[in-house]
C-alpha cells in the first residue's frame, strides 16, 4: 500500500514538471510573435531611445511610442532646442563630509566679475549658505589636501584623512598649532589605512608641525578612535613596522628574498615582544632590523645611506640597534634566519 502511494506521488510530480514546461514553451512563442513586426511579420525590432519610438528595422514601418525612463539632462534655458546636456540643472552630489543641511539650496553663479552687485550677493551667499561648522571644514579639508600635496600622496588617502578629521571634529575641538597636528595626524593614519605608511620625521619635514605636537596628537587619535569599532583596526597598523619593510626595501635596492625575510623578523619581534615594538616608533624599528641584516650579511648600503632613505638620524639608529641587541632570543631568531 504504501509503495502504491509513493509511485503515485512520482507521477504527479512528473505531470507537474512536463505542465511547467509546456507552459514555457507557451511563453517563449508568446514573446517571439510579439517582437515581430505587425507589417512584414519579421523580427528584426530596433528602440530608437533618440526619437522615441519602435521601429523594424526590415520594412521602416513604426510599430508605437517610446517611454524613455532614463534620466533626463536635457537643459531648456540655451537655444540648443532643448539637447543640450548640462547637468548642473540637478544639482551637486552628496558628500559624507558636509552636514546633509548644509548640501541643497540654490547657489549664486560667479560669472559676474565686473558687477559689484552680484560679487556682493555671491559672497553674501556663501556665507550663510553654509553652517558656520561646515566652513570650518572645508578650512580645513583645504589644509589636509596642501599637506597631502606638499607630501605627493594620492587622493584616495587624503579623502580618507577627510573622513578622520571629520569625525575627530565631532569629539574634539582644537585651536592653533595642535590643529595642524591633528590634520596631519589624520593624513598619518590614512596612509597607515591604505598600507602606504610615512614616517613622523617624514611629514614634519614637509609641514610647518614639529614631531613632538605630532607624537601628541597621534597619541589624541589614539584615544578617540580606539572607541570607534570601524577605525580600531587602525591602532595595529599604526605599530606595525610590516607596513614599513616593502617601502624602506626598496627605496635601498634590497632584493625580494631578503626582503622576506625582514618580514619574518618583523613578524617575530612584533608576536614576542609587542611591548617593545608599541613603545617606539614602527619605522626606527624596521630601520634597526635592516641595519643588523646589512652587517649580517655584509650589504653594500652605507649607515647614512640607510638614515636618508628611512628619515631618521645616525643617533636614533645607533640607539634602536643598542636596544634591539638586548633581545637575546630574537638576535638567536635572526642569526638563525640569516644563515
Amino acid at each position: 500500500m504504501e509503495e502504491s502511494i509513493v509511485i503515485d506521488d512520482i507521477f504527479n510530480i512528473w505531470d507537474g514538471l512536463k505542465q511547467e514546461e509546456e507552459l514555457k514553451d507557451t511563453r517563449s512563442a508568446t514573446s517571439q510573435q510579439d517582437n515581430r513586426c505587425k507589417n512584414c511579420n519579421e523580427p528584426d525590432i530596433h528602440c530608437d531611445y533618440t526619437n522615441a519610438i519602435v521601429v523594424c528595422l526590415s520594412c521602416g514601418q513604426v510599430q508605437e511610442n517610446l517611454v524613455d525612463t532614463s534620466a533626463e539632462w536635457n537643459n531648456y534655458n540655451d537655444d540648443s532646442g532643448g539637447m543640450s546636456t548640462d547637468k548642473s540643472r540637478c544639482g551637486m552630489p552628496a558628500s559624507s563630509l558636509l552636514s546633509e543641511g548644509s548640501q541643497f539650496g540654490t547657489m549664486i553663479q560667479k560669472t559676474h566679475k565686473f558687477n559689484p552687485q552680484y560679487r556682493n550677493l555671491y559672497r553674501w551667499q556663501a556665507s550663510i549658505g553654509l553652517h558656520h561648522r561646515d566652513r570650518s571644514l572645508l578650512l580645513n579639508y583645504e589644509k589636509i589636501q596642501a599637506f597631502c600635496n606638499k607630501l605627493d600622496i594620492n587622493n584616495r588617502i587624503c579623502e580618507d584623512a577627510k573622513h578622520i578629521y571629520k569625525i575627530i571634529s565631532q569629539k574634539k575641538l582644537s585651536r592653533g598649532k595642535i590643529k595642524d597636528g591633528i590634520l596631519l595626524s589624520c593624513v598619518l593614519f590614512a596612509c597607515n589605512e591604505n598600507k602606504s605608511p610615512r614616517n613622523v620625521n617624514e611629514l614634519c619635514s614637509v609641514c610647518d608641525v614639529t614631531t613632538k605636537c605630532l607624537h601628541k596628537t597621534n597619541k589624541i587619535l589614539t584615544n578617540i578612535l580606539w572607541e570607534i569599532p570601524d577605525y580600531k583596526k587602525l591602532m595595529f597598523l599604526y605599530k606595525n613596522p610590516n607596513q614599513f619593510v616593502t617601502r624602506f626595501c626598496c627605496n635601498l635596492g634590497i632584493d625580494n628574498y631578503t626582503m622576506m625575510k625582514l618580514i619574518k623578523l618583523c613578524d617575530y619581534l612584533s608576536e614576542k615582544h609587542n611591548t617593545f615594538v608599541s613603545s617606539r616608533e614602527a619605522s626606527y624599528v624596521v630601520a634597526g632590523i635592516i641595519w643588523h641584516t646589512i652587517q649580517k650579511l655584509n650589504l653594500k648600503i652605507h649607515k647614512t645611506v640607510l638614515c636618508f632613505r628611512c628619515n631618521l638620524s645616525i643617533v636614533t639608529l645607533n640607539k634602536i640597534y643598542v636596544d634591539i641587541s638586548k633581545i637575546p632570543d630574537f638576535m638567536e631568531y635572526l642569526n638563525k634566519i640569516l644563515t
